[in-house]
């Protein structure tokens, strides 16, 4: 038995051409797919910096809002007199209503040296009678 002669297709200038295009097809696919996907990462990069910015700028806004409405509340009450008690608590109520992150306000009389022992809230430790408003669960 003999083997029938092995036929070797010779490359013609069509099979070329299509192997060439193909080749240049995926090369071209592959750089375009890695130049789209490093523009997005870009973007995205991009994007996240700015929403930063944006968060922070609106976060010291913030910060800045409750600083002042602290000095303003420090000024008011910034005499050589303690405020009464009613007056503080209108103040607080007001401060407490425009800036909802303030949660507690204290006041505190101020007591002298002998009259602190007297003074004492039982089990705190600290002198003086406190009063705290604390904000509602619910914002209100």
């Amino acid at each position: 038995m003999s083997r029938p002669p092995s036929r070797t297709l010779p490359l013609s200038a069509h099979t070329i051409a299509i192997a060439l295009v193909l080749a240049i097809g995926l090369v071209l696919s592959i750089v375009s797919y890695r130049q789209a996907r490093e523009a997005e990462r870009v973007r995205v990069e991009n994007e996240f910096f700015r929403r930063a910015d944006v968060q922070h700028a609106l976060t010291r806004e913030i910060l800045a809002n409750y600083e002042s409405g602290l000095l303003a509340m420090r000024t008011l009450f910034k005499a050589d007199t303690t405020p009464p008690l009613e007056e503080f608590q209108l103040a607080a109520r007001e401060v407490m209503a425009r800036y909802p992150g303030i949660s507690v306000l204290e006041w505190v009389a101020a007591v002298s040296g002998p009259g602190r022992s007297r003074r004492r809230v039982p089990g705190s430790g600290s002198p003086g009678p406190f009063l705290r408003h604390p904000r509602a669960v619910g914002g209100g």
